[in-house]
């Protein structure tokens, strides 16, 4: 693809996300069930990155031209700026992904090495622990339970097994906190929190420079706070007390300044509407569980049929595009992979960008030449 090409997919991919993420937040107000807003985010992730995909890999739709109204130099001058700007933006992106990746491995690498300095429990002490606090895994499957002595607060983690990483101070401390956390922590699990988890930063990573993207992406791991907050205090049977686990915890991360404990304590701000939540949830008076009617078909059903529209609406920032087709050529890597199968695609403008940009100019020129030679008569006259 070209530099103005790719300005035009880098333009209009950012405008798809932000209806994505704005239909999205509609959505998820008429979904009562908290563990179902978890799950249509996690559908708003992978739309974004359906949408980034089609814009590499599938032609785009060209309905409208409004560059067919330029002058010639008028438009050979926005040709040259978009290719300059294009150019640029491209060099940006690449840069700003490349560090988001790096910084991503980097954490992996980091918490992979704290992982290998914890203490693994026992299956058997695994059971016993789940048998005192009254607590299940999900499938029937134990999870690694791993002790902790730099960490002051509890995280999860999934890659190969499920595994939960608990503070030793945990296992010293109250039977209540302990089986608080446990069940926090499991249903995190259960509901397969750790792959929307990765969704959404592999998201964050190809739209760094997106703030709402950003935006969604602490939105959403607050919801999935909340999933879990309701899942403890429920099988707990008292707000109130998992209530004060969570503030003794958030306590305990603010007075070290640990921030391995972001997974559980997280932020000021999100531990004070964790917290209003679960007193309104204490008084029975929560607004949230009771509006909404449409369920988690209904509403991956439209984020489904948004995203297959917004596959076909692309903003006609190139001046050069052919008007003899509403479709763009197919990008060359995905014409060269079908040709492979036997099936032939027009990866190829209808004309060549150089040989087209000097048409312009030459039937710039002679649109000129009239004016030009009637002002050099009136001249012979007057003289």
């Amino acid at each position: 693809m070209t530099a103005a090409q790719w300005l035009e997919v880098l333009v209009s991919y950012s405008v798809q996300v932000l209806i994505v993420i704005a239909a999205c937040r509609l959505i998820e107000r008429s979904i009562p069930r908290t563990q179902d807003r978890c799950a249509i985010w996690n559908t708003c992730f992978f739309s974004m990155l359906i949408l980034g995909c089609s814009a590499v890999l599938l032609p785009r739709l060209h309905l409208l031209q409004p560059w067919s109204r330029l002058q010639p130099h008028a438009l050979l001058s926005v040709s040259t700026a978009q290719a300059v700007i294009g150019e640029m933006l491209l060099a940006v992106w690449c840069i700003g992904a490349s560090v988001s990746l790096v910084q991503w491995m980097t954490r992996g690498y980091y918490l992979r090495r704290t992982l290998r300095q914890c203490e693994r429990l026992s299956d058997v002490e695994v059971q016993r622990l789940l048998g005192l606090t009254q607590t299940e895994a999900a499938d029937e499957t134990l999870p690694v339970l791993l002790i902790s002595n730099d960490s002051d607060g509890p995280f999860c983690w999934q890659l190969h097994q499920p595994t939960v990483v608990l503070p030793r101070f945990l296992l010293d401390g109250n039977q209540d906190d302990l089986r608080h956390v446990l069940v926090h922590e499991l249903e995190h699990l259960k509901t397969n929190h750790p792959f929307q988890l990765f969704m959404q930063h592999l998201v964050q990573v190809v739209c760094w420079f997106h703030p709402a993207v950003w935006n969604a992406g602490c939105w959403a791991s607050l919801v999935r706070e909340f999933s879990c907050d309701e899942a403890a205090a429920a099988q707990g049977a008292n707000s109130a007390a998992y209530l004060r686990t969570l503030l003794h915890i958030a306590e305990r991360c603010e007075q070290k300044k640990n921030a391995s404990a972001i997974a559980f304590g997280r932020t000021p701000s999100e531990i004070a509407l964790r917290a209003r939540r679960l007193v309104e949830m204490s008084k029975g008076t929560n607004q949230t569980e009771r509006r909404g009617r449409l369920g988690k078909r209904g509403a991956t059903c439209l984020l489904a049929v948004l995203t297959c529209l917004l596959c076909l609406v692309w903003i006609p920032t190139d001046p050069l595009a052919s008007t003899r087709s509403v479709w763009s050529p197919w990008p060359k890597w995905t014409a060269n992979t079908l040709h492979c199968f036997g099936i032939n695609l027009r990866d190829y403008e209808q004309y060549d960008r150089r040989t087209q940009a000097y048409e312009i100019m030459r039937w710039g020129d002679r649109q000129q030449e009239p004016c030009e030679d009637s002002t050099d008569v009136k001249l012979s006259r007057t003289i």
